[in-house]
């Protein structure tokens, strides 16, 4: 990375160079382009892309596509004779209002 570093004021320098009409700078510009072709390729990670990355890709998706499906599929009426914010049966014991039960 610290090649890759050194190398791109370099190529700035050289570019300028070439920009500037210095016909002698087009050699010393293109190898700085090569070495610094030659560094990104050994600095950049290999991406390993096997069966078990499938695997769990598939899984993943598969859990998104589970969860919008549940998201999206129509909610079942209310029961009969009831308000839709009586779907729990009402107890005679007070309940915190942070309790899970709470609706």
């Amino acid at each position: 990375m610290l090649q890759l570093v050194r190398l791109t004021g370099a190529l700035s320098l050289g570019a300028e160079a070439v920009a500037a009409g210095d016909i002698g700078a087009i050699g010393p510009y293109l190898n700085v382009l090569d070495r610094i072709d030659r560094y990104r390729r050994g600095a950049a990670p290999l991406q390993v892309y096997d069966k078990a990355s499938r695997d769990r890709l598939f899984v993943k998706l598969n859990q998104i596509a589970a969860r919008l499906l549940a998201e999206t599929e129509p909610k079942p009426p209310p029961a009969e004779g009831g308000s839709p914010g009586a779907a729990a049966p009402e107890t005679s014991e007070p309940r915190p209002l942070d309790s899970p039960a709470s609706p």
